[in-house]
């Protein structure tokens, strides 16, 4: 059954892989396979075809156990795919290495699936036994719950890097404010961060974006004031209202770089909303580059946030471009 459920890990990203392709010939911004294997490197027809045969091989393999020869080559191909992942975790490491990126979570998200792809190849590699429809379906049902977790090891391994660099404005998501006008936890934590960064000079424009608060302040006015306490000029802030939601925000800051000249964006928020925001960028062709609020001390309501986020990244992936 172990080898049965490694085979199923290794269907499940060759059908990610697959459906991810398809998805952005049809719709730039919609493949979103960088977020387990980076062939950027690569010219982007050669990563597409690199890509693409492997997962099918894979695929085709998943579908005909019984052929010696299928589940050799999708063998074959989930070991030079976890050698891919290995280059991608070798490049983080230069990476953290030399300064360029920081991170709370030393390894990669790359290694874990290099892990997988690795478990998949011995997998497929083992001659299939009879299995009951029970066991299948066990099997089936673990690698599904280990794929459905996918936003949790990115929130981790991605959320918690640290990608700030120059660039023309600091792009703040919003978080709850208090009757009274005051930030809540999360609020102050991005805010700070976000502050941070202007003072560092690494941008000269703060947008700060959000919906209503819980009384009569609205969140941005609860930023600003934040803001203008931590030392940051009103000339430097920009106010967006309407930023109720992640698509909104994101959206928004389009609209705004467009007019005012802004290309280049660093998005502050908590390490589990980021990959989130990463994504929703690249399908509005946005370029940012996220920042992981600096916490002052542990959110209570984590553990939730971390669920409700896992929910929310499946939901805004499989959704039409809005």
């Amino acid at each position: 059954m172990v080898a049965y459920g490694l085979r199923c890990v290794g269907v499940l990203l060759g059908a990610f892989g697959l459906l991810n392709l398809l998805g952005g010939l049809l719709v730039p911004g919609l493949d979103a396979n960088i977020w387990w294997i980076d062939l950027r490197w690569l010219p982007w027809w050669a990563g597409g075809v690199v890509l693409g045969v492997c997962a099918a091989l894979i695929v085709l393999g998943g579908g005909r156990p019984e052929s010696g020869r299928a589940r050799a080559w999708a063998s074959g191909a989930c070991v030079f795919l976890a050698a891919l992942t290995v280059v991608d975790a070798v490049q983080f490491f230069v990476l953290t290495g030399s300064g360029a990126i920081t991170s709370e979570w030393m390894a990669p998200a790359s290694l874990f699936f290099t892990l997988a792809l690795g478990g998949a190849a011995v997998g497929f590699a083992k001659k299939p036994r009879g299995l009951s429809v029970r066991s299948r379906a066990g099997a089936w049902a673990m690698a599904l719950g280990v794929c459905g977790l996918l936003p949790v090891l990115l929130m981790v391994c991605f959320g918690l890097t640290d990608y700030r660099r120059r660039a023309d404005a600091v792009l703040v998501f919003g978080a709850r404010a208090y009757a009274d006008g005051s930030p809540s936890d999360a609020l102050a934590d991005r805010m700070r961060t976000a502050c941070e960064l202007y003072h560092q000079g690494l941008a000269e424009r703060l947008i700060f974006s959000g919906g209503p608060g819980d009384g009569g302040v609205h969140e941005v006015e609860a930023m600003q004031r934040l803001a203008a306490s931590l030392g940051v000029p009103d000339s430097a802030m920009i106010l967006d209202r309407a930023g109720t939601n992640t698509t909104a925000t994101i959206k928004n800051a389009a609209e705004l770089g467009r007019a005012r000249g802004l290309h280049r964006f660093l998005a502050v928020s908590h390490f589990y909303h980021l990959p989130r925001i990463k994504m929703e960028a690249a399908r509005h062709g946005l370029e940012v580059f996220t920042v992981p609020a600096a916490q002052g001390k542990p959110l209570r309501k984590l553990p939730w946030f971390v669920a409700r986020e896992t929910v929310a990244w499946w939901r805004y992936y499989v959704r039409p471009v809005v």
